[in-house]
């Protein structure tokens, strides 16, 4: 899943984690986990200093978070360690966390529509009505 629900600038999954600046590479990384991702598209996109990036990537690669993937053209590119069973349970919580969201607005909004609708019908019987005496 790639689609991330933003409330204003801070995402589903930062505002659980925090928005610092580590949560948000993670956080970009697993919106993205289908493709690998150099350090300026990390850097723009995240919202994070160049130089704050590789020094979390570093840490990130240590701790078997992040893996090199290839080299385009001067550019390292990175990805998700898949075979590392803490990144797919990382994945699976994301997805999550994300699919709860959604469905708590989706019965938000029925919910509303329904709401609104018995308030609609209501209002409408008693405009309707006659008095034929």
């Amino acid at each position: 899943m790639s689609t991330e629900i933003i409330m204003g600038e801070e995402t589903i999954f930062q505002k659980i984690m925090g928005v610092s600046p580590t949560v948000k590479v993670l956080n970009y990384m697993l919106q993205n986990r289908e493709f690998d991702c150099g350090i300026v598209d990390i850097s723009e996109n995240a919202g994070v200093h160049r130089n704050t990036v590789v020094k979390i990537i570093n840490k990130y690669i240590r701790n078997k978070i992040l893996t090199k993937t290839r080299v385009l053209g001067k550019s390292q590119m990175y990805g998700l360690h898949k075979t590392n069973g803490q990144i797919l349970l990382l994945e699976t919580f994301y997805d999550s966390i994300i699919e709860y969201e959604l469905s708590s607005r989706i019965n938000q909004k029925e919910q509303g529509d329904k709401n609104g609708k018995e308030n609609n019908t209501q209002g409408n019987l008693s405009r309707t009505s006659v008095d034929y005496t």
